[in-house]
């Protein structure tokens, strides 16, 4: 086993990163960690929320470089220098397997990404909510406006989406904006320069945004089965699960999919996966525990 420490930066968002390293081969098996650093490779425990994923070895015959490619995400306002352990491993896999995962019980849903950091709830709604109507015209900033002024108190005259003003000013947001579903959406309300009242850029229950879309039939505890998953997402009903992180905070994803033992998972900050729900959300991204289920309707 060997590891040698990079350290890259400063930099914040979603990064790609390439490190070219002759131990490493296409079949090599190699771990990736990160660490908040400061510009001389000092390690310490931050506040940012830094983690790393897609890591994926390469080599000949198929690179003419040997190394690994993998994503960083760095979940802070600033750009912060940062610094990964690359591990490669001395044993490598005694076989490969392949596996296709049916796709019968696959909804063919898309997920939003969340426009804010604390939007995980409102961008599950709506992309329910566009799922069973593609024609809605309910944006993640209309949800949150809503509810901050009907629950929250918060004055007519604000609002939780930019101005045309603002808009027209940041081209290149306003472009990020357009499209909720593409990742470059991710976070993007959190600039500062879009000028959206801080006071929108909040957490909230996932059933506060469903009731405002009219797709909230329940809300069930963290005792649903896997059948009755499988019922709902079979009859053409995604299920929102609701999720407190290990680490802390709370976050909430779409099950849009089940075969078998697996789930489909659409995340509106890590996209698609497959898990399986007796490992769900125990081993999901560094681990959680299940609070409940939103049954949806269209």
């Amino acid at each position: 086993m060997q590891t040698i420490r990079k350290i890259w930066g400063p930099f914040n968002g979603r990064v790609s990163l390439n490190f070219n390293w002759d131990a490493i081969d296409q079949d090599s098996v190699v771990i990736v960690t990160v660490s908040e650093c400061t510009p001389d490779g000092v390690r310490f425990i931050g506040a940012a929320n830094i983690s790393a994923d897609n890591v994926a070895p390469h080599g000949p015959p198929y690179d003419n470089n040997h190394g690994v490619t993998f994503v960083v995400n760095v979940d802070w306002p600033e750009p912060l220098h940062i610094a990964t352990d690359i591990t490669v491993l001395d044993a490598k896999p005694v076989e490969v397997q392949f596996y296709e995962p049916d796709v019968s019980h696959n909804l063919g849903m898309r997920t939003q990404y969340q426009q804010s950091n604390l939007w995980c709830w409102i961008a599950t709604a709506v992309s329910v909510d566009r799922f069973y109507d593609p024609a809605s015209t309910w944006t993640q900033c209309q949800v949150m406006t809503q509810i901050g002024q009907e629950i929250n108190g918060y004055p007519t005259d604000t609002s939780a989406c930019p101005t045309d003003a603002a808009l027209r000013a940041n081209p290149v947001l306003a472009a990020r904006l357009a499209d909720p579903y593409d990742i470059a959406a991710r976070y993007v309300m959190d600039d500062p320069a879009l000028g959206v009242d801080r006071r929108y850029l909040k957490s909230g229950g996932v059933t506060d945004a469903l009731k405002k879309t009219n797709n909230l039939a329940s809300w069930q505890g963290p005792g649903v089965t896997l059948d009755q998953l499988a019922h709902e997402v079979n009859a053409g009903r995604p299920v929102i699960a609701g999720i407190t992180w290990n680490s802390g905070g709370s976050h909430y994803v779409t099950i849009a999919g089940v075969q078998g033992e697996g789930l489909l998972i659409l995340d509106p900050v890590n996209g698609q996966s497959l898990t399986e729900f007796g490992e769900f959300p125990g081993t999901y991204f560094g681990g959680a525990t299940l609070d409940g289920y939103a049954f949806t309707q269209p």
